[in-house]
């Protein structure tokens, strides 16, 4: 049994008898009727709009046709084949990386940004270059860590925590730069519409009032289903990070005891995610 098998019949497990009636009813129209292979649109995908749709095979299948439509419309192909090396002066500015998984099993993403002028970061790349790298790592994401955590957890697991530390970032250097502000009321959207529900918790540390000021501007380009799961801190953030994680499982930078950097972290998923971007691929195998 290969890794997508297998994670299917976990997903599958997750539903009653007659939620899996509903959902073989869903496969069968979208493979037969409409044509749709599996290698274009995996079944976990249309699981995850079939749950979005709280299990009705008719809206589920309505709601996938467009977001096909959506896909089909996209250059998947050119996002697919990015060299992502190229965004190395990126990386190196904001660590980003997945840091072990909660105690649900969700994957621990931590975003930390340095103090630079995000001007110097986007002068470098153009509009369709950050396009393409937010659809490459949002397509990655759903259909190679999420599918891998699944596994690693024997459970469904849809969404991602993102621990966020605002500590450095110029605030008020990204609110007034154009390209960040187009490219988010642009994008935000489409991107909630298409991807949904891949935020299972995003907690922002470090927060100043400034930022709490900004808040009730930004949230109207975001989901009230994805909002709502926004934690603004302070410092006084640990006690909300434990209850997802372990001291020892966070980096010395935010106030744990592990030693690895957060871009270096020896995570379970590491291995197949850096090969699925190696073989430039979007699924697992």
């Amino acid at each position: 049994m290969n890794d997508r098998q297998k994670e299917m019949q976990i997903l599958l497990n997750e539903l009653s008898t007659e939620e899996q009636l509903h959902f073989n009813r869903l496969l069968t129209a979208l493979r037969h009727e409409h044509k749709i292979s599996d290698d274009e649109y995996s079944s976990s995908q249309a699981l995850r709009f079939f749950r979005g749709q709280n299990k009705d095979p008719s809206k589920a299948l309505d709601t996938i046709l467009a977001n096909i439509r959506w896909r089909r419309a996209q250059p998947l192909e050119k996002a697919r084949t990015l060299d992502i090396d190229q965004f190395a002066f990126g990386y190196a500015h904001v660590k980003m990386g997945f840091y072990g998984v909660d105690y649900q099993g969700h994957p621990i993403r931590i975003i930390q940004p340095s103090n630079f002028d995000p001007k110097t970061v986007l002068d470098r790349y153009d509009e369709e270059q950050r396009y393409l790298f937010a659809l490459q790592y949002l397509e990655r994401n759903l259909n190679v860590v999420l599918p891998l955590a699944t596994i690693h957890a024997n459970r469904y697991i849809n969404g991602i925590i993102s621990i966020i530390d605002l500590k450095d970032l110029n605030i008020t250097k990204v609110l007034l730069n154009f390209n960040i502000i187009s490219d988010y009321r642009k994008h935000a959207q489409e991107f909630q519409e298409n991807f949904p529900e891949m935020c299972s918790k995003t907690i922002l540390i470090n927060a100043n009032r400034f930022v709490t000021w900004v808040w009730p501007l930004a949230k109207w380009f975001i989901r009230k289903e994805t909002r709502d799961k926004f934690i603004f801190l302070g410092g006084n953030y640990m006690p909300e990070l434990l209850k997802h994680t372990s001291l020892d499982k966070l980096p010395v930078s935010l106030g744990g005891t592990c030693e690895h950097d957060i871009n270096s972290y020896p995570h379970p998923l590491n291995d197949e995610l850096a090969r699925s971007i190696r073989e430039q691929r979007f699924r697992l195998k």
